[in-house]
């Protein structure tokens, strides 16, 4: 199980449109402003987000050591062109299970529909399978979330369980939908062909 210890030296990785990398200082403002958006925030954890907890958030995050078990590891996706800092991506190894990992991703609205949530968590579910060595992914949504439902089955997970009214979140019970995705599945599966196309020989 020696792949499956920590990662020490995660750097990132790069597609043909994206840079997928480490939370840097200058990235404060921009994830505060699109994490004060109500309609980015409108299914995330957080309700709002001052320039200092944005500023707190991307040091733990840039000192963060990847895929320690049961700890998220958020970074921050670039546009290569613009290098305009468009969102981020997130991922945790399962508390009670090493080969297993939740993922989660959140973008600026003006980032969204443009098929770079796809594409950065392609690259990861790259990272996940091929260099950790994981059997399974997980992504977690409110049922509301469409954006959320379609991006997941677009990327060939398959749902799994539908949790009715399971949890309470900003005032309110919420029922939520689990995907998975399992290792032997990957080669076929949307996600790689969207890897495939969006890889960079040099990343």
């Amino acid at each position: 199980m020696d792949d499956l210890k920590v990662d020490l030296n995660f750097k990132g990785f790069t597609s043909t449109r994206l840079k997928i990398r480490r939370f840097r200082p200058e990235d404060a403002p921009s994830l505060q402003a699109y994490r004060e958006d109500p309609e980015v925030a409108m299914y995330q954890y957080w309700s709002t987000c001052t320039l200092s907890e944005a500023q707190e958030f991307v040091e733990t995050q840039a000192r963060q050591t990847a895929d320690i078990q049961g700890e998220w590891l958020q970074i921050a996706v670039e546009c290569l062109h613009s290098k305009e800092h468009l969102g981020d991506i997130a991922f945790r190894t399962c508390p009670s299970s090493l080969d297993t990992t939740f993922f989660g991703a959140s973008f600026s609205r003006r980032a969204q529909g443009k098929g770079y949530a796809s594409e950065a968590l392609a690259h990861l579910f790259y990272y996940l399978f091929e260099q950790r060595n994981k059997r399974r992914l997980v992504g977690i949504t409110d049922c509301r979330n469409e954006a959320s439902v379609r991006l997941l089955e677009r990327l060939g997970f398959r749902r799994e369980a539908h949790f009715i009214e399971n949890l309470e979140f900003k005032g309110e019970l919420v029922s939520e939908y689990l995907y998975a995705l399992l290792r032997k599945d990957w080669p076929s599966s949307p996600a790689f062909r969207i890897y495939l196309q969006s890889r960079r020989e040099n990343s």
